[in-house]
């Protein structure tokens, strides 16, 4: 199991196919499992991954439609821009 860092989105995240409401955050184990939490603006810093731009990807599997969702946390400049 282990530990998750979270990425925290200031709005509902909702499954593109059925409209579910998933929560506001995601979480990965992609940083170092540091249990650090993320908000929009917030540097982005790990002891093991150091992300200039980019993203870090996360899967969730939807309660309604039980299908996969992909969702992003994006990074730009270092810093935590937003889930798309």
């Amino acid at each position: 199991m282990g530990l998750f860092d979270s990425f925290l989105s200031d709005t509902m995240l909702k499954c593109p196919v059925c409209g579910t409401e998933l929560g506001k955050d995601l979480q990965t184990k992609a940083l170092g499992q540091g249990m650090s939490s993320w908000r929009v603006g917030d540097r982005v810093e790990s002891l093991d991954v150091h992300i200039e731009r980019g993203y870090v990807e996360s899967r969730v599997c939807c309660r309604g439609c039980h299908r996969e969702c992909v969702f992003r946390a994006v990074i730009i400049d270092g810093k935590f821009a937003g889930i798309e």
